[in-house]
């Protein structure tokens, strides 16, 4: 009987937690997880920005290689304009002949370079060896880029051919300049004929 008693002491004495030691608890839990989350959700976004930034400039980086290919190829520039997506069209007079890497759809004479509107402050650059630079059966070539018109045509001068001047500036976050990749260029139109009539 005694065993018994002392039993029931024992269990009385090792009570539980209070309704409020336990809410203690779990706020104190909501805080610290809180705070975990927040700093996981934060690394992921900065990780998928400089992902995606990488990605632009690397694109950036191909596509002023490809452009140059096809200037260097090129025997002039057709038509710089203002399209209907928003953005301009530059087209490339090609000579498959004297350029064979420079592959042009059937009925082609030219390679269309053109920027596309997507959101305000965003344009992405295609490629088509086709007849219409559209964003649609166009090869996409770069994506955020920040102005419409990259293109600037210069006319040859005394023993210098006719040139096009490139600006291609990416930035994911348009709001930070600072965190904007710029290429620019003069790219030699070598194959232009009209470098022998231009004023000496």
């Amino acid at each position: 009987m005694r065993e018994r008693l002392l039993d029931r002491d024992r269990l009385r004495a090792s009570a539980g937690f209070t309704v409020v030691e336990m809410l203690v608890v779990v706020i104190v839990l909501a805080i610290v997880l809180s705070a975990v989350v927040a700093g996981f959700v934060s690394a992921q976004t900065g990780e998928r920005r400089a992902f995606v930034r990488a990605t632009a400039e690397e694109n950036t980086r191909m596509s002023l290689a490809r452009l140059r290919l096809d200037l260097h190829c090129s025997s002039g520039v057709n038509g710089l304009v203002q399209n209907a997506d928003g953005g301009w069209t530059v087209t490339l007079q090609e000579d498959p002949n004297a350029c064979p890497q420079v592959k042009l759809e059937p009925g082609s004479i030219g390679v269309q370079w053109c920027t596309i509107l997507v959101s305000p402050n965003r344009w992405k650059l295609y490629r088509e060896n086709a007849l219409d630079c559209d964003g649609v059966n166009s090869t996409f070539m770069v994506d955020y880029m920040v102005e419409a018109n990259p293109w600037r045509i210069i006319p040859c001068s005394p023993g210098r051919a006719e040139s096009l001047g490139v600006r291609l500036y990416v930035n994911v976050t348009p709001l930070k300049p600072i965190d904007g990749y710029v290429l620019e260029d003069e790219i030699a139109l070598r194959n232009s004929t009209r470098i022998a009539v231009c004023p000496t």
